[in-house]
């Protein structure tokens, strides 16, 4: 079943790496349809796993699609209150990471989903996404603004 705290996770994935909110809302809605679908279709199917895969496919539909960056100021209470962390973020976002990288790392560190999970909803093996999130986070690492605030 899915619930609220799905439908949240889905906006703040989008927000977090598309970096617009009006894309996020519109992305979190096509998901949690396409989603509902499915765990109607297959009920013995874990929530969590079937909407990873369809955060993934729907991201990677919207990243095609797009050209240049958004960044439209926070203005909604279901991101982040931290302005520093989401500049560093954004910055890594538009400069550095990786796609898989960054989808790896918002949906375990920052959304919360198990290992185990993201490996079944993205079709690939746990060692592969923990790959993804030790070279996703040594390239956060090196953004000059964390550098700026490690002191180095």
């Amino acid at each position: 079943m899915l619930t609220e705290a799905h439908y949240r996770a889905a906006l703040n994935f989008f927000y977090f790496l598309l970096l617009d909110e009006g894309l996020a809302i519109s992305a979190a809605d096509r998901v949690m349809r396409s989603t509902h679908r499915l765990v109607a279709r297959t009920p013995v199917a874990k929530p969590d796993v079937i909407l990873i895969g369809q955060l993934a496919k729907i991201f990677d539909s919207y990243q095609r699609r797009r050209g240049k960056i958004q960044t439209s100021p926070p203005r909604s209470d279901w991101k982040s209150s931290d302005p520093e962390t989401l500049l560093a973020w954004k910055e890594f976002i538009q400069k550095r990471g990786r796609e898989e990288f960054s989808v790896a790392l918002t949906l375990h560190y920052l959304l919360g989903f198990s290992i185990e999970d993201l490996a079944e909803g993205l079709g690939v093996p746990e060692g592969t996404i923990l790959h993804r999130l030790g070279r996703g986070l040594e390239q956060f690492s090196t953004t000059p603004f964390i550098q700026k605030k490690a002191g180095l």
